[in-house]
């Protein structure tokens, strides 16, 4: 295909074949001294008040009462379920390390 870089066979370990898209070289000091394009559009920033102490305001960004009629229902409560959570376990030290631990906390 026109301008795409193709894939490149190569002899793999065991026999295999090993395929790979060559990289090419980007000279690190041309691209931090080429002039920066101008941004096609403009930052902009927009503030959005979710809800105001646990209460939605009426903004047009929010959902009015009818939308929130039409959304689709809950998810069916699920029963709980027993689980089995194991006691951690005790990290034991060497008397070794426990001496390198104390001499190195005490200097």
């Amino acid at each position: 295909a026109g301008g795409e870089p193709g894939f490149v066979r190569a002899a793999g370990v065991g026999g295999g074949d090993l395929f790979f898209v060559p990289d090419h070289e980007v000279n690190l000091w041309s691209v931090v001294t080429s002039e920066v394009k101008p941004s096609v559009m403009e930052p902009t920033l927009a503030v959005h008040w979710l809800a105001i102490d646990g209460v939605q305001p009426a903004i047009p960004s929010n959902p009015g009462e009818a939308d929130r009629a039409d959304a689709p229902a809950k998810r069916p409560r699920v029963e709980p379920v027993e689980v089995h959570v194991k006691p951690a376990l005790q990290a034991e030290l060497s008397k070794e390390l426990q001496l390198y631990y104390d001499h190195i906390v005490a200097t």
